[in-house]
């Protein structure tokens, strides 16, 4: 393999284009836990250096084991420089996390043992259904922590956002996996759709959305959340659960995809308007 096509490589197992949305998250946290714009520019551009490399890491694992090992497979060397990339981003995450925060630093460390859960061997619990629904949303709702541990303190009222945050990424696991049940089929990945079928995944779907809805409530209730970005979150929910409703019946993978679509148009609109709103302390 030449340096261009192991370049090549690294850019794919990177998936950048997801991070316009995930980077969200951690940015988020910092946002409800503190205002990341009063501090100086060092301290803002390290921040968002930890915020990719964990991105970097988890999305570039989870490729590898996925659909590089198997091409892979009759070149050990250049397999084994990707892993030692792979955790090379892992270890720079930890490293700037630790340059950071002490918190921020065991997050991160809990952020990089969850994702190895997830996808690397020889564990890979991404294959066991109830992990890789757990752990996939584990990851995120510790992103947002991550976030909000920058000023070396976590706030009970962070934790709880934080949970909302775990809470929000089982129904859109569940929209992801309805979207990608044959490809999960044809791997043989057990997830909760290839198990138990379109109806009861919808179902559940549908009964977590209105699970988050009083969470939300609960949170602004109790003060641990403002009353405009406490609205801004229940009409999305709401949104998203009409969205989910209307495609309870079209059986279809064209139908899923078209949902899972949707679904991620109405998350970009929501956390970037929740995200003005914290970052405005409204």
């Amino acid at each position: 393999m030449t340096q261009a096509e192991k370049f090549r490589c690294c850019l794919r197992l990177l998936r950048f284009r997801d991070w316009s949305v995930q980077s969200g998250i951690f940015l988020l946290g910092a946002f409800f836990a503190d205002d990341l714009l009063t501090r100086d520019a060092d301290f803002i551009l390290s921040s968002l250096t930890l915020s990719c490399l964990c991105l970097a890491y988890g999305y570039s694992l989870n490729e590898f084991y996925d659909d590089m090992k198997e091409r892979l497979a009759g070149n050990g060397q250049a397999a084994g420089q990707l892993i030692g990339f792979i955790y090379g981003l892992l270890a720079l995450a930890v490293a700037v996390a630790w340059l950071i925060s002490p918190k921020t630093f065991a997050i991160v460390s809990l952020i990089g043992l969850t994702v190895w859960l997830h996808s690397a061997p020889p564990l890979r619990l991404k294959t066991h259904l109830f992990w890789r629904f757990f752990l996939n949303s584990l990851g995120f709702g510790l992103f947002f922590l991550a976030g909000a541990s920058l000023d070396n303190r976590v706030t009970a009222g962070e934790i709880l956002m934080g949970a909302f945050i775990f809470g929000l990424y089982l129904p859109l696991e569940l929209i992801h996996v309805l979207a990608h049940q044959e490809a999960d089929r044809a791997k043989g990945l057990r997830t909760f759709a290839t198990v138990h079928g379109e109806r009861k995944t919808t179902f559940l779907t549908l009964s977590l959305l209105c699970g988050l809805i009083l969470y939300a409530g609960a949170l602004w209730q109790f003060g641990f959340m403002k009353t405009a970005p406490t609205f801004w979150t229940v009409l999305n929910l709401l949104m998203l659960l009409g969205i989910v409703a209307s495609f309870g019946g079209q059986n279809s993978i064209e139908a899923f995809g078209k949902l899972r679509l949707r679904a991620k148009i109405t998350c970009l609109i929501f956390g970037s308007g929740l995200l003005m709103l914290l970052a405005g302390k409204i």
